[in-house]
């Protein structure tokens, strides 16, 4: 997962009021080459409901199943 896809996960969350506690690594700004480089700094927790969220926005794609399993 990229620094911009998490943003794009945390954007989501904000405007529905939720939030989520993430470190200050992984909410540095960062550059246009940054972005597309893996983020640091996540706990499980984290990656975890990223994924569930990445699964809920591809099932409203119309796509089936779990593509983005979850991290142990």
């Amino acid at each position: 997962m990229t620094y911009a896809e998490y943003h794009l996960f945390i954007n989501a969350l904000e405007k529905t009021g939720e939030h989520d506690q993430p470190n200050q690594e992984s909410t540095h700004p960062f550059t246009p080459k940054e972005a597309e480089t893996p983020i640091q700094g996540l706990t499980i927790t984290q990656k975890n409901r990223f994924c569930a969220w990445l699964n809920w926005h591809v099932r409203l794609s119309g796509a089936t199943g779990s593509l983005y399993p979850s991290w142990r």
